[in-house]
């Protein structure tokens, strides 16, 4: 988040805590808050054989405050505002090539891909190819540059009225569901950038 805020990024109001004051601070400043998943995006039940995942949730700010301080101390929690959504992008960066999807989750349920756009795999979500500007490619690219990276996944929100902000960037994200949706030449540019023996993982 830090480097992101250096290259000039917009990014949410965020907090990471386990203690109860923190938390509530940030409560009293916004209506709805979104928790977030930091270690594990799910995890394993042997008995039912099925994979139980973490979807980012919104919660009001009043909700928070009235947890019980038991809830705050257990784990550290990963707080932002929530930001209402015009729809989303999810920026594949590959040595220098930069490849924007458009994910166009608004028109669904908050259960079903509205608030994590991940839930909405089968149920309608929609996603096509998107011109990025370049002002934000260039603060991608130099985000990489800094973390001394050449391939990163970015996810964003794009604002009704036109702003970019920045969510997080995965190292090692998915990609091939973005090609096969979108036509995309994603692989390519992998196979690209480990012909010339530099690989995908520092300049």
């Amino acid at each position: 988040m830090l480097i992101a805020l250096h290259v000039g990024l917009n990014v949410p109001n965020t907090c990471f805590s386990n203690c109860q004051e923190n938390i509530i601070t940030m409560a009293k400043q916004f209506d709805e808050l979104v928790l977030k998943p930091i270690d594990s995006n799910g995890v394993w039940n042997e008995e039912e054989e099925q994979e139980y995942v973490f979807y980012t949730q919104k919660v009001s700010s009043e909700a928070i405050m009235s947890a019980p301080k038991e809830a705050f101390m257990q784990t550290v929690s990963f707080v932002q505002n929530y930001i209402p959504k015009a729809f989303e992008l999810r920026v594949t960066v590959v040595a220098g090539k930069v490849f924007c999807c458009k994910i166009e989750s608004q028109h669904l349920a908050d259960d079903c891909g509205r608030i994590d756009w991940r839930q909405g795999d089968g149920k309608g979500l929609k996603y096509s190819p998107y011109k990025l500007p370049d002002s934000i490619s260039q603060k991608c690219l130099q985000f990489l540059r800094l973390m001394k990276l050449n391939f990163g996944d970015f996810d964003f929100i794009v604002t009704s009225s036109g702003e970019y902000v920045f969510l997080e960037c995965n190292p090692n994200g998915q990609w091939l569901w973005i090609e096969l949706g979108t036509g995309m030449k994603i692989s390519e540019a992998i196979a690209a950038a480990l012909e010339t023996g530099k690989g995908l993982i520092a300049y």
